[in-house]
């Protein structure tokens, strides 16, 4: 049976929440331009009159491309180009450390840690103990840009560690690629980009586990708080947890785009759709990547079922990482998630975390130009969830969601319901962004009674085991 929701873990669920919630998202923020401020209130009262409208018949192209390629090692310093559906598309690094990792979004003067070159030489199949540079140059591979989220180990004191940097996880890991981003005449991959995902998995301690639950992140890993109040309640129900710490670390690659309003779109918009089917593709990526290996360290796992839970980005990301996988998932929760991605980063108040600018000749275009650029985006990126949505129909999927949303503006969250065929809601209408994180709280029962309805299986006792040292 779920553990009761009594108003002491509720209350400790929002203290958690606000203390870790509202400071790192209040921090992104910019301050409002001239004229923001009567937009915000416009906003507040559900008028979005303005907003570009969504042409929900834009098929993908025929010629549009299928799921991304990666490359992977098939002998020392052999890789093969690939994005067979049936096996994971890169490696999985275990970690060992008995505190958690830490990340920060790099600068212009890029310090990356030493396992980047670990993993490139793991990525290329080269064996330990082989001179590191060989792994960045066959292909030569590129490390992580600026913008990008990059995890490391920091120095710890062994006889005294913070209790609140203890890595209390069963286990902790990374996924690993290699994307091609340059070619010769010949198609010949000349130049890789690694990219990393960091997990945790987390098991109830002295109960039955009734499944998993992936557990996905806002961008930069937010909110913080409340991915901890709700990993910990979903533990105290019995479930255990497999955590994405945060997005793949070039999630939020900085990436500059010039576009034109009075040229055709096809052409210009074809690099942004490119953008959003890999960073789409990725995540999805790293979570089959992700399952495949936690079925393998802990097989009395593999038979439980598994649910997905996302928010803002995370949500965003979840149909695709369902039509990765269409039969892994029982159920899917999506708080502030949205279609189309090219609106969403366009019009999304916490801009410069998303790591993408858009320079349009002339000023700021109409709505009618929006309109006409979102149609040929959506021609071409077949991984936005505009599209993968309708592959995920047949899961079940309750959508949480604000109606005064500016980091993923609300019409797109609307969208985004609506091309899951309308599953159960629930829409704050006078929430934005940040007031659907602080109420969701409140509205945890609602999603452990949806979990218990459609994920429960039979229960197994997973055996605890000591963090790793």
């Amino acid at each position: 049976m779920p553990t009761q929701h009594t108003p002491w873990r509720t209350a400790r669920f929002v203290f958690a929440a606000l203390l870790g919630t509202l400071l790192p998202l209040a921090s992104a923020a910019l301050p409002a331009p001239t004229g923001e401020s009567q937009r915000r209130d416009d906003i507040a009262q559900g008028v979005w009159a303005s907003f570009p409208r969504v042409d929900a018949g834009t098929p993908c192209a025929s010629d549009a491309p299928p799921w991304p390629t990666r490359l992977v090692a098939q002998s020392p310093g052999v890789l093969h180009e690939t994005s067979d559906a049936a096996r994971p598309l890169g490696v999985i690094i275990e970690v060992r450390s008995p505190v958690n990792p830490v990340a920060r979004r790099s600068g212009m003067n890029l310090s990356l840690p030493i396992t980047s070159i670990e993993d490139a030489r793991i990525l290329s199949g080269l064996p330990e103990g082989d001179q590191a540079t060989d792994a960045l140059n066959q292909p030569r591979i590129l490390l992580e840009e600026p913008g990008s989220f990059i995890y490391r180990l920091p120095p710890f004191d062994p006889e005294n560690i913070p209790r609140r940097d203890r890595n209390t996880a069963a286990l902790t890991f990374r996924f690993a690629s290699l994307r091609p981003v340059q070619r010769d005449e010949r198609g010949m991959v000349l130049t890789a980009a690694i990219d990393r995902t960091w997990f945790q998995f987390y098991e109830p301690r002295g109960r039955p586990a009734r499944g998993a639950v992936l557990l996905m992140p806002g961008m930069v890993a937010t909110p913080p708080g409340t991915l901890s109040g709700i990993t910990q309640l979903l533990l105290d129900d019995g479930w255990a947890v497999l955590r994405m710490l945060s997005q793949p670390a070039r999630f939020n690659q900085n990436v500059v785009f010039n576009i034109d309003p009075q040229q055709a779109p096809e052409a210009q918009i074809e690099p942004m759709a490119d953008l959003a089917n890999q960073r789409a593709a990725e995540v999805a990526y790293a979570a089959q990547a992700a399952w495949t290996h936690l079925e393998h360290a802990r097989p009395d796992y593999a038979p439980l079922p598994k649910a997905v839970i996302g928010f803002s980005a995370g949500a965003i990301t979840i149909p695709t990482t369902l039509a990765r996988e269409p039969d892994r998932y029982k159920a899917a929760v999506l708080v502030g998630g949205g279609a189309e991605f090219f609106l969403t980063v366009e019009h999304c108040e916490f801009k410069p975390v998303t790591g993408v600018e858009i320079i349009w000749r002339g000023g700021r275009p109409s709505r009618e130009v929006y309109e006409r650029f979102s149609r040929a985006y959506l021609s071409r990126a077949c991984l936005d969830p505009f599209h993968t949505a309708a592959l995920a129909r047949h899961v079940p999927s309750f959508v949480l969601m604000g109606g005064a949303d500016q980091a993923v503006p609300s019409p797109l969250g609307d969208l985004l319901w609506e091309r899951l065929g309308k599953p159960r809601r629930v829409r704050l209408d006078d929430a934005n962004h940040l007031g659907l994180f602080l109420a969701l709280p409140a509205h945890y029962g609602d999603i452990a009674e949806f979990l218990a309805q459609n994920v429960d299986g039979p229960a197994m006792l997973a055996p605890q085991r000591e963090p790793t040292k």
